[in-house]
């Protein structure tokens, strides 16, 4: 009786699929389909959602895969064959592209290197005094460091995939857009920006980050850029590295760029980590790589 139902019906179930804005699919995704089209597919309520399910794999194109991290698995189902950008957003709730993987979305790159950047949000923590007992002893250890990258990567359709777990910023600067036919959300560029200024690791370098500054040039609104740092949690003066490539790229307003200056200059900072040869700007009290003097 449910297969035959199910049987009768399939004609509109691939119909629903083959016209959804989805094509890649969590297990709750799969459940709550059941629910909603229960009475109009004519299902029974006998019919229970592992059955569905595997009703679907059996008689539609419904394919189950997976992408395996170190610490975890997540199992997706997917209509036909989607594109890559269609799973990478799919296996956690309000995941976003970030870092280099937005500035190919962008356009400020042409070539993603088969590596792609996801960010999942912490949650939010009680407000942290840190930034009070900030000193300059603690900047000068912090950045002699490496910085630390993420461990949490899987390969998966002839790419790498780096799942993030960022500070919680209320998806700041996050928006939805389209690309490569795939609904997405991507940090805009503005946050694009700050982003790979305070993790120039999941870029190509800093050479990298100042020609996507140059690119930039008037696609960006420096007076959002600050609004968006100050609603952001950073402890360390970002801004001033920010403030240094807006100007080294040669191409911004001076009186722009200046609003950056403004918001202080307390502390020596650093443009990038472990920088073996270092020049050092006093207008932006920032040390940097030696070969972009």
């Amino acid at each position: 009786m449910k297969i035959s139902k199910f049987e009768q019906n399939l004609s509109l179930i691939r119909d629903y699929f083959e016209r959804g804005q989805k094509s890649v699919f969590q297990l709750a995704d799969i459940v709550n389909i059941l629910e909603n089209k229960r009475l109009e597919w004519d299902l029974p309520k006998t019919l229970t959602s592992y059955v569905f399910l595997k009703l679907l794999l059996q008689h539609t194109d419904l394919k189950l895969t997976s992408i395996k991290f170190p610490t975890r698995e997540y199992s997706l189902f997917v209509w036909r064959d989607a594109p890559i950008w269609a799973y990478c957003l799919s296996f956690i709730k309000n995941l976003y592209y970030t870092h280099r993987t937005a500035l190919y979305i962008h356009k400020l790159i042409n070539d993603p290197q088969n590596k792609i950047y996801v960010n999942f949000e912490q949650k939010r923590n009680s407000e942290s005094n840190y930034s009070s007992s900030l000193t300059q002893e603690k900047i000068d250890f912090s950045f002699s460091r490496t910085q630390r990258v993420s461990a949490n990567i899987a390969d998966f359709k002839g790419y790498r995939i780096y799942l993030l777990n960022g500070q919680n910023t209320n998806m700041c600067g996050v928006i939805e857009t389209y690309f490569n036919q795939s609904k997405i959300r991507v940090t805009n560029l503005e946050r694009t920006l700050i982003d790979i200024v305070v993790r120039p690791s999941y870029t190509n370098g800093i050479i990298e980050i100042l020609n996507c500054y140059k690119l930039a040039k008037d696609r960006i609104s420096i007076e959002n850029l600050i609004k968006m740092l100050k609603k952001m949690p950073f402890v360390y003066p970002y801004h001033q590295a920010i403030g240094f490539l807006l100007e080294k790229s040669g191409v911004y307003d001076q009186n722009e760029i200046n609003k950056l200056k403004n918001l202080g200059l307390k502390y020596d900072f650093y443009l990038d980590r472990e920088m073996s040869e270092k020049d050092y700007s006093k207008e932006w009290r920032l040390y940097y790589p030696k070969f972009i003097s």
